[in-house]
């Protein structure tokens, strides 16, 4: 779902976010300064005049040179506005100190919006803190990894000995015994010996001067490992000069075996030269869905190249880096360059990782921001500034600040002070950010800043308002020390005191639940047997002695979750479903199979809600607790529990990160699902959470609405990066927050970007979002329709279906829903799709099945997907049509032909053509379907359509045959096909962007004959017949894919079953009777039973033809299938399944089902 930089422009409302300064301090140079539009050259030259401008203009010039720090998104723009700050001064303007200490302490580029707690990238160090070994020591191993003693100017790695005897063995290459390298020699010869099992380790100091090609040195190695464990011991003089090649280091293009390591690799003084890809250690490395790790690294010396270098790696491919430094000067001549890594893809990470910035050379954001803070607050302690920021009212400014400072060694002052503040502060989330830098510096850190509370709270003339955020504090730290604390709270001779100390304790851990159930008893409590003895102790004498029968009953709540006895909530809950009305003139048959099916539907959702309310089973904890709390919400059970736990599951709202603020669907469906104005639960949300999600929101659509309003709100046809994205990140989602908050007074009146107001934009938006779901609707629903990513697209329509507030679109996303179930059957036999699909990776199979099965009543796949949440919580159901087409007709009594229309023509190269000349074709009978994307030949089409497609033939009871084309990462249309009825043909593209051989999965079960030229494939019922036009070809070891022996070969299919040919035999005689012609350029295929069919490649631009006549690639149906139909410029789409015959009017937003008459059927 991410591309490498997702985010998009931040400052494109800037020129109105910092208006009044604009007008007053050089307006021309600053509104060139600050639009995105500018060139950069023009826009860096303003930012230098800035920095030289009169000093008594300095209060108006910092707020906008400020903002271009924190969310510009071009980098050099950044950097042009921290050496303005540099020049200028900023006095005592703490933003802009905050904004300067936020750069120094991000990692660059790369990797700037992906920072999460506990897990920075790289922080650049002055020549003396990479001296001090407390600049590393809480996140390095100093005992047993590295070492900084006395004098050293930076840490050096302690070598792990290896005995002479096992030295003089060589080893055998298997991990447990890897091959031993003491000397360049046989440094050098490990290229001889790659391989993904063949292990290396490192038992010497090996000294590469002089060593290889007096004028290009060290040649990289490249290939495949399983690891290289440097033991500690140093490369010295590494030297490498290849000014014109890529993927340049020590290693040069290196992949590791999945659970791989490069580690504990010391290069001393090197001096290498490359063109792209130039690391000291490695110039490329990894390869996407391999997990691997470059741990315990450093690099001294020079490292030069014209674009991609780094210290350690030019670029990183999904791989982890960490505990990694970089006192290597970096020479590049073009863009991308970087201390450490210079690129890193893929969900790549680069962690705990320390840079020299006077050495590097480079002018990233760390160092320059370091410079500027030397410069004018020489000797400031970051780490304080940090903690200040915590309780900012910017929840940028917050959220950056606990990401940085989780990954800091801790301030002892600061935490008594700065920390102890934000923990005790009445914001919800300022005390989330502390709480969650706390949990980074760990239990004794923790345990300071509570032994700060408990004097706080001794104190005799400390106010019951501070004693209440005392109690609050020691819950959130939640160490044994709070315990104590807390108890002797009990005995406070306030009631709120008492109250918030139970609280306290009753809630304790829930933030570190991590996989544990809400249910009693606490897992907290549970791993510390006596200090839950005491508290239950302590919470008993409440009940009996308090004279507050308030706080007995909290006391009561606390014992049960502390100790476990019994969920005293209420535990019954029914969702508010729609009710379904079958028409009274159904036949008998068809009504109880739908009465059945329904009922079916109904219990496999309440199931799947059951199994999320009982236990967190999703890989990724922030969905896992969101929907375990929104199951018991849903079941009215732990609500007070629920709501904390969804609290802190909220998204954090982080500036220019698609990862941050509540950027999935699921936030509004649950958000939409239980708070106070909700039709379904209201009010099961707490105030506080309710308050949080709206805090959250507006932030949210702060900064959305000036990067990204005006480039959408008038293009419903222009897609927001990905379809997927478009609706999780995008327009669909502004519009269901907007709706939100227009609800509520507080917020229906703030002004976003143009000056309108909440209400004023989610107008617009719903306008908006009804012409998306009408046009899309009538014009082929999706362009990755099939894909596996619906299952990030179809949770944003079942949360308009559930939430928005107009009702008019909730009925169009029902209605929309409809037909996309509709589609989804016609073209499946039970959760395995044919037909073209995009971004499909090239599988015949349904990756949403979790989705679906549960919506079809047949099951369900927990933990399932995203979208098995939204799907069992929104209380959507299919249509009758699509129940009865999945349960009865899925498999058509004689042949069928599908002809949708399909989006994905570009008109422009950005915009998306409604009208598009794309059809998704498919040929259906009982046994087979087989299925396309039918085009004009140099068709404009998005890249989103074009990548890793899937077209073929799928079997009845599974399986099938269809074009595989090898690939390297997401390819790009790599082939050109055309297919009439059974028949389809095939070739790559020449040049196809990372394509390799083209490649015809067949069915491993299958019998197969080969015969004339021709490879007959026998699968039961189904029939298959293969040819390559072009030379001969060959099967893969396996025998799982044919391979044509020369790559641009066209490849014929053809499909049959026993209905049409009687038998396998008939069929392989029908076949071979047909005439097949091969020029180069045109393909014939004709027979007695065969309809003429002529195919072009693309080169030529001819249309492909059918028994003499040009295909039409845009008929007058835009649905054409006796399941669907929509004619031309029409509003309705009519669907015909069985006795139901159901017009879908998109204009007039309305449902008409009517039953024909047994003898009309």
């Amino acid at each position: 779902m991410r591309s490498r930089r997702s985010t998009k422009s931040l400052a494109l409302g800037l020129c109105i976010f910092c208006a009044d300064a604009l007008q007053a301090a050089e307006p021309e140079k600053l509104d060139t300064a600050t639009d995105p539009r500018a060139p950069i050259n023009a826009r860096l030259a303003a930012l230098q005049s800035s920095g030289k401008s009169d000093p008594a203009q300095r209060g108006k010039i910092l707020p906008v040179l400020t903002e271009l720090v924190l969310t510009d998104e071009q980098s050099a723009v950044r950097i042009g506005a921290i050496k303005a700050l540099e020049t200028l001064g900023w006095g005592e303007d703490s933003r802009t100190l905050g904004a300067l200490v936020l750069a120094r302490e991000s990692g660059g580029e790369e990797l700037r919006f992906r920072l999460k707690p506990g897990a920075a990238s790289t922080r650049a160090l002055t020549p003396a803190q990479m001296a001090r070994k407390e600049s590393f020591d809480r996140m390095w191993d100093f005992d047993s990894i590295w070492k900084l003693e006395q004098g050293d100017i930076a840490p050096s790695l302690c070598p792990d000995p290896v005995s002479p005897e096992k030295i003089a063995t060589g080893g055998t290459g298997t991990a447990s015994d890897p091959f031993l390298i003491a000397t360049s020699e046989q440094l050098d010869a490990m290229r001889n010996r790659l391989g993904p099992d063949v292990h290396f380790r490192q038992v010497a100091d090996i000294d590469l001067k002089d060593f290889g090609n007096p004028k290009s040195g060290w040649v990289p190695i490249r290939g495949t490992i399983g690891s290289y464990d440097g033991g500690g011991y140093r490369i010295l003089n590494l030297t490498i000069n290849l000014p014109r090649r890529s993927d340049v280091g020590l290693f040069g293009k290196l992949v590791l075996s999945k659970g791989g390591s490069l580690r504990r690799v010391a290069l001393e003084n090197v001096n290498v030269t490359g063109r792209s890809r130039v690391g000291g250690l490695v110039g490329s490395v990894g390869e996407p869905k391999k997990t691997a790790r470059l741990e315990n690294c450093y690099v001294t010396g020079t490292v030069s190249g014209h674009d991609l270098v780094g210290g350690i790696a030019g670029q990183v491919f999904g791989y982890h880096v960490s505990n990694c430094y970089s006192s290597a000067a970096i020479r590049a001549e073009g863009a991308e360059a970087a201390p450490l890594v210079a690129r890193a893809w893929w969900n790549a990470s680069l962690k705990q990782g320390f840079h020299d910035a006077d050495k590097s050379g480079l002018d990233t954001e760390p160092v320059v921001a370091l410079r500027a803070l030397r410069k004018h607050h020489l000797g400031l302690e970051t780490r304080l500034v940090l903690y200040e920021l915590l309780k900012s009212d910017d929840a940028l400014l917050r959220t950056r600040a606990s990401s940085l400072a989780a990954v800091l060694q801790p301030d002892p002052q600061g935490l008594k002070s700065g920390m102890v503040a934000a923990l005790m502060d009445d914001r919800y989330d300022v005390r989330r950010q502390a709480r969650r830098v706390a949990d980074a510096y760990g239990d004794a850190a923790k345990a300071v800043m509570v032994s700060v509370l408990a004097d706080g709270y001794a104190k005799p003339a400390e106010v019951v308002v501070e004693r209440v955020r005392i109690a609050r504090a020691a819950g959130e730290l939640a160490v044994e020390p709070s315990v104590n604390l807390l108890i002797n709270m009990l005995a406070d001779r306030d009631g709120e005191v008492r109250g918030q100390a139970i609280a306290s304790l009753r809630f304790m851990g829930i933030p570190y639940l991590e996989q544990a159930p809400l249910d009693p008893p606490c897992p907290w409590w549970n791993a510390r047997a006596e200090w839950k003895a005491r508290a239950v102790a302590a919470l008993e004498r409440v009940v009996t002695e308090d004279p507050e029968q308030g706080i007995q009953a909290d006391a009561r709540l606390a014992l049960a979750r502390i100790r476990g006895g019994g969920n005293p909530e209420p535990s019954v809950a029914t969702q508010l479903l729609p009710k379904i009305t079958l028409a009274t003139d159904l036949p008998v048959a068809e009504r109880a199979l739908l009465e059945k099916a329904y009922a079916e539907v109904d219990a496999c959702r309440q199931t799947a809600i059951g199994k999320y309310g009982e236990e967190l089973a999703w890989p990724f904890r922030s969905a896992s607790k969101m929907f375990h709390s929104s199951a018991n919400l849903h079941r009215n059970r732990n609500l007070e529990v629920a709501n904390r736990y969804l609290m802190e599951s909220i998204g954090l709202p982080v500036y220019g990160s698609e990862a941050g603020g509540l950027v999935a669907p699921e936030w509004p469906l649950t958000y939409g699902l239980y708070h106070s104005r909700s039709a379904h639960f209201p009010g099961r949300l707490s105030a506080e959470a309710e308050a949080l999600f709206k805090e959250s929101m507006f932030t949210f659509l702060e900064w959305k609405s000036r990067e990204s309003f005006a480039k959408y709100i008038d293009q419903v046809w222009q897609l927001a990066g990905t379809e997927n994205h478009h609706i999780t990140f995008g327009p669909i989602l502004w519009y269901l927050y907007l709706g939100y908050l227009a609800e509520d007074p507080t917020y229906a009146s703030r002004q976003l970007v143009d000056g309108l107001t909440v209400t004023q934009w989610c107008g617009r938006w719903r306008t908006y979002t009804k012409e998306w779901l009408k046009g899309r609707a009538l014009n082929g629903i999706f362009v990755e329709m099939g894909a596996g990513y619906m299952k990030y697209s179809l949770p944003g329509l079942f949360a308009l279906y559930s939430g928005a507030e107009d009702p008019e679109i909730r009925k169009l996303a029902g209605m929309f829903l409809d037909l996309y179930f509709i589609d989804e059957i016609q073209f499946s036999y039970d959760f395995l799709r044919s037909g073209n699909k995009s971004r499909a990776s090239a599988k015949p199979d349904t990756p949403i099945a979790h989705i679906l099965k549960p919506l079809y009543g047949e099951g369900v796949q927990f933990p399932g997907h995203f979208g098995q949440h939204a799907a069992v919580t929104s209380g959507y159901r299919p249509p009758p049509e699509a129940l009865l087409l999945r349960r009865q007709y899925q498999h058509p009594e004689k042949p069928i032909i599908i002809a949708n229309r399909r989006l994905g023509e570009e008109g422009d190269g950005v915009t998306l053509t409604p009208d598009s000349r794309i059809l998704n074709y498919g040929y259906k009978t009982r046994h087979f379907l087989i299925g396309s994307a039918l085009r004009p030949p140099g068709l404009p089409c998005s890249a989103l359509f074009n990548q890793a497609p899937f077209n073929g033939l799928i079997f009845a009871n599974g399986g099938g045959l269809y074009p595989e084309p090898e690939t390297f990462g997401r390819c790009s249309d790599p082939y050109e096909s055309f297919q009439h009825e059974a028949v389809l043909i095939f070739r790559k593209n020449k040049g196809a962007y990372r394509t390799g051989a083209m490649r015809v999965q067949v069915k491993p079960e299958t019998r197969r004959v080969e015969k004339n030229g021709w490879i007959f494939v026998h699968n039961g019922p189904a029939y298959c017949a293969i040819r390559v036009l072009d030379g001969g070809h060959h099967w893969s070891e396996d025998k799982r894919y044919l391979l044509p022996d020369e790559d641009l070969s066209p490849i014929l299919m053809q499909a049959g079953d026993v209905d049409r040919y009687g038998s396998f035999d008939s069929f392989m005689a029908a076949i071979a009777a047909n005439t097949l012609t091969w020029n180069g350029k045109k393909l014939e295929y004709k027979g007695p039973n065969q309809l003429h069919i002529e195919f072009f490649t693309r080169e030529t631009g001819e249309t492909p033809r059918v028994h003499g006549k040009d295909f039409d690639f845009q008929p007058a149906l835009a649905y054409d299938s006796p399941y669907m139909r929509r004619e031309a410029n029409s509003s309705i789409v009519t669907v015909t399944v069985g006795p139901h015959v159901t017009d879908y009017d998109f204009e007039a937003v309305s449902i008409k089902r009517t039953v024909k008459k047994e003898e009309s059927r």
